[in-house]
């Protein structure tokens, strides 16, 4: 390995140019990881009660008209057929108490 050649010169030309490239790229970007909402709606449940699932039958025009109360004149109140149907039963136990 005495002589030198062009080729070892163009060689060693190539590797410095491929280091120098090297050395410019930027470091990879490594996004944080953004913790994810709940899917579905929001719960509206008050904290301390303890909830059970019933399931009516209803007449079909009596749900028409209850879930047209609850997007109209009682949306604040009622905002959805859980907050509805508890109202419901509260007041209806309330006057026959």
């Amino acid at each position: 390995m005495g002589k030198k050649t062009k080729n070892d010169e163009r060689v060693r030309l190539l590797l410095n140019k491929l280091d120098d490239a090297l050395a410019k790229v930027p470091p990879p970007i490594i996004q944080e990881a953004k913790p994810q909402a709940k899917p579905g709606r929001k719960m509206r449940r008050r904290e301390g009660v303890k909830y059970v699932r019933i399931s009516p039958a209803i007449p079909e025009d009596l749900k028409i008209d209850m879930d047209v109360a609850i997007k109209s004149r009682l949306r604040e109140d009622c905002p959805t057929i859980d907050t509805f149907i508890e109202r419901a039963v509260r007041e209806l136990l309330e006057r026959t108490a």
